[in-house]
């Protein structure tokens, strides 16, 4: 009888752990727009078409902190170390734009960019910490992001993407963004309009996630 016990119990121990890592199994895989851990990089080619100049931009995740109570990941593009912006994704797997800070300013504006339960034509408010270069400070700006396509596919360096299009305009419509985004691995590619012409192309040419 003891025998039987003490296989019943290891039995149940194993199902409980197995149960257990599956569960965990499921938490990492967490759908998101964009993944968010530290050594994630994206690697882009960027053209301005006023000028035909052609660019490689690097972002990567460099590390996770908190400010003013509010955790998350910041974001380094390479071209100023004292400026960053803090983002996150949320358990829907929305991401969450936290704000910015430099040496002399810090805004916390908490406020969904891209959402990833969406369909085409859905529209919400969004809260943005605009910087201002010269003076390395933020204004709050609330404009509208909408998702104008929910399975654009494109094709980039011989490479397929079935991605979510989103537009906002921070500024009335003067400047349009286009961000089409992967589930999953992140922007694939962004389009800047001014005055309703095509100003700058952004593709991803290559990317890491761990």
């Amino acid at each position: 009888m003891k025998k039987t016990k003490n296989y019943c119990f290891h039995f149940l121990l194993i199902v409980f752990i197995f149960i257990s890592c599956e569960k965990n199994s499921i938490e990492k895989k967490q759908n998101c727009l964009i993944p968010l851990k530290v050594g994630n990089k994206w690697i882009y080619q960027e053209i301005k078409e006023y000028s035909k100049r052609i660019d490689t931009i690097t972002l990567s995740v460099t590390s996770k902190i908190e400010i003013n109570g509010y955790e998350g990941f910041i974001f380094d593009d390479g071209y100023d170390s004292d400026i960053h912006f803090l983002c996150k994704n949320n358990k829907e797997g929305d991401f969450i734009c936290i704000g910015g800070y430099s040496n002399v300013d810090t805004l916390i504006v908490n406020s969904v960019g891209f959402k990833y339960n969406v369909k085409k034509g859905d529209s919400w408010g969004h809260n943005s910490a605009i910087l201002d270069f010269e003076s390395e400070t933020f204004e709050k700006r609330t404009f509208e992001i909408k998702c104008i396509a929910h399975d654009t596919l494109i094709e980039i360096a011989n490479k397929k993407y079935k991605c979510k299009l989103y537009e906002k305009s921070p500024n009335k419509g003067k400047d349009i963004f286009r961000h089409f985004i992967s589930d999953n691995i992140g922007e694939i590619k962004q389009e800047h309009y001014e005055l309703g012409k095509l100003f700058a192309c952004r593709e991803l040419i290559d990317y890491k996630l761990n």
